[in-house]
């Protein structure tokens, strides 16, 4: 996989052969100091530029989630924000959970 932050990397990312990309990061994080957020229109923009399956990342939480998953995405990486709450493993279920049900959604379509 290859981390993409604007539409025409994540073109060039499909042709170079890469098999997914990460998408972000979407908000501001720690875990990415060196970069800045992109946004949750990124998430639609590699989705129209790119087939490959692509991973919002970045301050991807149960607080932004709903965010992330309204602006498209199905697939997501995170890491702070599971374990950085008081029950990972509670916050891991609940965005399992939400992710389950976006792509659900996302298949009935």
């Amino acid at each position: 996989g290859l981390s993409t932050h604007a539409p025409e990397q994540a073109a060039r990312a499909a042709a170079a052969g890469a098999d997914y990309i990460g998408v972000g990061p979407i908000f501001d994080t720690a875990t990415k100091e060196h970069r800045r957020a992109v946004g949750t229109e990124y998430i639609r923009q590699a989705d129209e530029v790119c087939e490959l399956p692509g991973y919002a990342i970045g301050h991807v939480d149960s607080d932004t989630i709903d965010e992330v998953l309204a602006a498209g995405a199905t697939r997501i990486a995170v890491c702070t924000g599971i374990i950085a709450r008081p029950d990972p493993a509670a916050t891991a279920r609940l965005l399992c959970e939400k992710l389950t049900r976006q792509r659900s959604q996302e298949l009935l379509r």
